[in-house]
């Protein structure tokens, strides 16, 4: 199961409805970033092999994204000294949100729910009017970031 593409996007919100904080200790919302096209990519834990694998990916990519006009963010439930350290020990300078307790991850399908500990391997690419334009579940981390760009 995923998003099914022309919904409306889920707000970010942490489960007390508050927008979460990213690793660089600000709030984040999908208003930051209206009439632009964004990815979320989830991982389920900082600065292992897959995950390390897939944001270097992206950061790689990362002037083709901006060319194409396309907003990269990464989601963990890890803390933000924990994606702060990732970000800052792999030079990541798109935001990661620190979904602590899950609640962006459920919202997204990346996790059944607040037990599941971690979120999924999954991505959702959001148009520029904040509807999804395509979800991927189950994605490989070493791949995605170039299929996703020949996609956008």
């Amino acid at each position: 199961m995923g998003l099914i593409k022309g919904e409306r996007a889920p707000a970010l919100c942490d489960s007390k409805g508050a927008p979460p904080l990213t690793h660089f200790g600000k709030p984040i919302t999908l208003a930051q970033y209206a009439g632009q096209r964004v990815v979320i990519w989830f991982f389920p834990r900082a600065s292992t092999q897959g995950c390390t694998a897939e944001g270097r990916g992206f950061q790689a990519l990362l002037p083709k994204f901006e060319e194409k006009k396309v907003a990269i963010i990464g989601c963990s439930n890890d803390p933000v000294e924990k994606n702060a350290e990732f970000a800052n020990n792999e030079g990541f300078t798109f935001p990661l949100i620190c979904d602590t307790d899950l609640a962006v991850s459920i919202a997204y399908h990346a996790a059944p729910d607040s037990s599941a500990g971690k979120a999924n391997r999954v991505a959702a690419l959001i148009g520029p009017d904040g509807h999804i334009e395509e979800y991927f579940g189950q994605v490989d981390a070493k791949e995605f970031p170039a299929q996703l760009l020949e996609k956008v």
